[in-house]
C-alpha cells in the first residue's frame, strides 16, 4: 500500500540533513519510479521544464511524469555521478 502523508512527512524530516537521500524521497514519492528506475535516473531523462520520461527497466513500458518544482530544485543541487546519473555511479548492478 501506498505511505499515508504522516508516514512521508516523518521520512523527509529523518533525511533532512541528507539531500541525496531527500532527493530520492522527493523523486519516489511524486514520480510514482519503481526505485531501481529511481536510482538510476539519467539527467538527460528530466528537461528543464521539469518532464521526466524514460522507460523503465523492468518492464520497458513509457514513463511521462510533469516534476514539481521543488523536486526539480532539489534533483538539480545533487553533484553529477558517473555516466550523468543523479544517484547511480554506474559501477554496481543495477
Amino acid at each position: 500500500m501506498p505511505l499515508e502523508k504522516g508516514e512521508v512527512r516523518r521520512l523527509l524530516r529523518a533525511v533532512r540533513a541528507g539531500p541525496p537521500e531527500r532527493a530520492l524521497l522527493m523523486l519516489l514519492r511524486w514520480s510514482g519510479l519503481a526505485m531501481c528506475d529511481a536510482v538510476t535516473l539519467r539527467r538527460s531523462d528530466v528537461d528543464r521544464r521539469g518532464e521526466l520520461v524514460l522507460r523503465r527497466a523492468k518492464s520497458g513500458e513509457l514513463v511521462t511524469v510533469q516534476l514539481p518544482g521543488v523536486v526539480l530544485e532539489t534533483l538539480e543541487a545533487l553533484p553529477s555521478c558517473e555516466g550523468g546519473h543523479y544517484f547511480w555511479t554506474g559501477k554496481s548492478a543495477r
